[in-house]
């Protein structure tokens, strides 16, 4: 049996050989593993870290848009409201202008209708005075026949 004594001592000589080769394999895989897995975590968090200072920016950009499309929609809500103000004056103006146009155009019928009177009283007037006249022309040179006549 010694040389099965033999065979098992280098058996365990070369368990433990084997053995501690394969503790050393063993904890340089883990070490390795280890390192992989702490370059991905590291990885994993930069990339957390992007997406989240990416969503933040994104955010705020989204919160200025916003921000602006309130804002126009406030001043577009300021434009009609001065729209109507002014669209209401306008009208108060034009209402105004025809009211105006209106009371000078009566004054001007006024003003044509008195002119009218005038002239129908200024030509009464000279056909009165051209019959006036007339007559006493008739009138004179029959004073001057009869003068001539009394005189004769």
């Amino acid at each position: 049996m010694p040389s099965q004594a033999g065979t098992f001592e280098r058996v365990t000589a070369h368990s433990d050989v084997l053995s501690w080769v394969s503790s050393i394999s063993i904890t340089f895989l883990v070490i390795l593993a280890a390192l992989f897995c702490i370059s991905g975590i590291l990885q994993a968090s930069r990339k957390m870290r992007n997406s989240h200072d990416y969503h933040l920016a994104l955010k705020a950009r989204i919160d200025t848009f916003e921000a602006s499309i309130a804002e126009s929609h406030e001043k577009v809500h300021r434009l009609e409201e001065d729209y109507a103000i002014w669209n209401e004056y306008v009208s108060k103006l034009a209402e105004e202008d025809e009211a105006n146009a209106l009371t000078q155009l009566e004054a001007i019928q006024q003003e044509v209708q008195k002119w009218q009177q005038d002239m129908k009283a200024d030509l009464l007037e000279f056909r009165q005075a051209l019959s006036l006249d007339s007559i006493e022309t008739a009138l004179a040179a029959l004073r001057v026949n009869n003068t001539k006549q009394t005189k004769d």
